[in-house]
C-alpha cells in the first residue's frame, strides 16, 4: 500500500458528516439567521488530470480542460464533510450527486445544504431562484441593492455558498499539485484528492493552519479509487417526490422571512437617520448667536 492509499484510508476518521450541535457563528448573524437549519454547502470542482488519449473526450469539461469532476460537501468551519472524486469532467453535477447519494452521502431530516443552480431543488438541497439576478460578482460590479425577496435570497445564498470556493482556493494554494495535471496513473490522481482532503481536515482539527482568508468569491461514473474506496456503496439516501416538491414553499418562506427582516432593518435605519438629522437641526437653532463686539 502506497502513501496515497494510506492517507485515503484515513478518510472515514477525518472526513465525516456528523453535524455540529451548536449554531455556527456565521449563522448567528441576523443577515444569515434565516438559514439556521443549514449545515454547509456543496458544489462540483474540476481537478486537472492526465489521461490516455482514448479516455480524454469524456473527461473534457465545458472549458476544454481534461479534468475530474469532484463533488465536495463542506461546513462553515472550512472542513470537508464528504468528497466524491473520479467522475468525468463532462458529467453534469446532477449525475454526480445522484451517484453520491448511493455512496454514503446523506442529509439529516430537517437540515439542508446550499447548492448552486446546477442542482435540483430537492429534499436536503436548497438552490437559488432561477432567472433572478444576484451573484457575488454582480454585487461587486454594481451598487444596486436587492429589490425583492428572491434577489435578497440569492445574494445571501451565494455569500454563504461561497465557502466551497474558498476552501478549494485554500486547498489548491497549500497543495499546488492540484492545480495542474500530474503524470501519475488514473487511480493515483483520484486517490490524491482524497489524501489531500484528509490531510486538510487533519491540519484543521489540530489547528495547524492559520485563519483562512476570505475569497471574492452521457457518461458513467468510474470507480477509480482502487482497493480503498472512501465512498463505497452504502445505505442509499432516500427521498420522495412529495418531499422534493415541499422544498418549493420552504424556500419561498425563507425568502419572505429574510425580506421582512431586511425591510425592518432598513426602516429602523431610516428612522435613526431622521432622528439624528432632527437633533442636529435642534442643536443648530438653539446655539446662541455671537453678538457683534463680543
Amino acid at each position: 500500500m502506497g502513501v496515497l492509499d494510506a492517507l485515503a484510508g484515513l478518510y472515514p476518521k477525518y472526513v465525516n458528516q456528523t453535524p455540529k450541535e451548536e449554531l455556527h457563528e456565521r449563522l448567528q448573524d441576523p443577515k444569515y439567521n434565516t438559514f439556521k437549519k443549514c449545515i454547509g454547502a456543496l458544489d462540483g470542482v474540476f481537478i486537472p488530470m492526465t489521461l490516455p488519449t482514448e479516455k480524454q473526450p469524456s473527461y473534457q469539461n465545458r472549458k476544454g480542460v481534461i479534468a475530474q469532476n469532484v463533488l465536495a460537501v463542506v461546513n462553515f468551519d472550512m472542513e470537508f464533510l464528504y468528497v466524491l472524486a473520479g467522475w468525468e469532467g463532462s458529467a453534469h453535477d446532477s449525475r454526480v450527486i445522484a451517484d453520491a447519494f448511493t455512496k454514503r452521502l446523506s442529509i439529516p431530516d430537517g437540515r439542508y445544504y446550499l447548492a448552486d443552480a446546477g442542482y435540483a431543488l430537492q429534499k436536503g438541497l436548497i438552490t437559488p431562484f432561477r432567472g433572478v439576478r444576484y451573484h457575488l460578482k454582480e454585487q461587486a460590479t454594481c451598487s444596486l441593492k436587492p429589490g425583492n425577496p428572491k434577489e435578497l435570497f440569492n445574494l445571501r445564498h451565494a455569500s454563504l455558498r461561497n465557502v466551497v470556493e474558498r476552501i478549494f482556493g485554500c486547498l489548491k494554494s497549500k497543495f499546488k499539485i492540484l492545480t495542474s495535471p500530474t503524470e501519475h496513473n488514473m487511480h493515483s490522481q483520484v486517490q490524491l484528492v482524497y489524501a489531500l482532503v484528509v490531510l486538510w481536515n487533519f491540519l484543521r482539527y489540530h489547528n495547524q493552519y492559520e485563519e483562512v482568508p476570505e475569497f471574492d468569491g452521457s457518461t458513467q461514473g468510474n470507480n477509480t479509487s482502487g482497493d480503498i474506496d472512501p465512498n463505497a456503496p452504502g445505505a442509499k439516501y432516500r427521498r420522495t417526490r412529495a418531499e422534493d416538491k415541499a422544498m418549493i414553499p420552504k424556500r419561498n418562506l425563507l425568502a419572505e422571512r429574510m425580506w421582512q427582516q431586511y425591510c425592518g432593518y432598513l426602516s429602523r435605519s431610516v428612522f435613526k437617520m431622521i432622528q439624528m438629522n432632527h437633533r442636529e437641526q435642534e442643536i443648530k437653532f438653539k446655539k446662541p448667536l455671537i453678538q457683534a463686539g463680543d
